[in-house]
């Protein structure tokens, strides 16, 4: 699409890490190909876009079942970010529930109130845990504030007091 050295760019990006969607967007900004990540999605990668490539993801019971062996807590990043209604969203949380997951983040770097209180109505409803976090890639991305994240609910339990040094393994979000 006009951009050859795009791919080694975003491999150079990626050191030894796979080479994710963000390191080719990083590459193409830095080329010239965008202004912004963000043009970067809406030009290339974006649903429907010439570089577009659908996600094949892998079934929620066995990916809370892989964080869970590997010793980590499951949990639902960023509910607010996806085109759910609200009743997927609760089939999604019961399923994750009956999976065995663990947690939903409540609060993220760009959640609004209405977000913050979804969530908090999911965590209460399916007996999930609460976390929270920036969701900081990078300082080029725009829509992160770090240190300005909101208070989470005081009658939710965090899902770091689940934590015991001894056993507990990274935390991973679905």
């Amino acid at each position: 699409m006009g951009w050859p050295d795009a791919l080694a760019a975003a491999e150079q990006l990626a050191g030894e890490a796979d080479v994710t969607r963000t390191h080719l967007a990083r590459a193409l900004v830095e080329q010239g190909a965008a202004e912004s990540m963000n043009a970067v999605f809406r030009r290339f990668l974006g649903f429907g876009k010439p570089a577009y490539v659908a996600v094949s993801w892998p079934v929620l019971d066995d990916v809370v079942a892989w964080i869970k062996a590997a010793g980590g807590v499951a949990v639902i990043a960023h509910p607010h970010s996806y085109s759910w209604t609200s009743a997927w969203r609760r089939r999604i949380a019961d399923a994750f529930k009956t999976a065995g997951g663990d947690a939903i983040e409540v609060v993220c770097g760009n959640s609004t109130p209405n977000d913050i209180g979804m969530a908090s109505g999911l965590a209460r409803r399916f007996d999930l845990l609460a976390s929270q976090g920036s969701d900081f890639h990078t300082p080029s991305v725009p829509w992160v504030k770090l240190g300005g994240l909101q208070d989470m609910p005081a009658d939710l339990t965090p899902v770091w007091e689940s934590f015991n040094t001894a056993t507990s393994g990274p935390v991973s979000s679905c």
